[in-house]
């Protein structure tokens, strides 16, 4: 589980949070998993999007936490 702040901003834009989706899919196919979810800032929609994830629900508020959606990744 990756926490909203489990990447330092002075390394936002440098692809080390896409280069840690990679290997956590990988991890995580190995074993045998095919969907992934998870509840996404609207903020890192694109993020997410660029990394082949897709938002499956409206805008909804988590207290304390702001605006997010539920997005999805098929593992092939």
């Amino acid at each position: 589980m990756f926490h909203t702040d489990s990447l330092n901003h002075c390394h936002w834009g440098a692809g080390a949070g896409a280069a840690l989706l990679v290997v956590g899919d990988r991890m995580v196919r190995a074993c045998g998993v095919r969907m992934l979810w998870c509840n996404a800032r609207t903020s890192a929609i694109g993020f997410y999007q660029k990394q082949g994830w897709t938002v499956v629900s409206a805008v909804f508020e988590i207290p304390v936490a702001g605006p997010h959606v539920r997005m999805t990744k098929a593992l092939a």
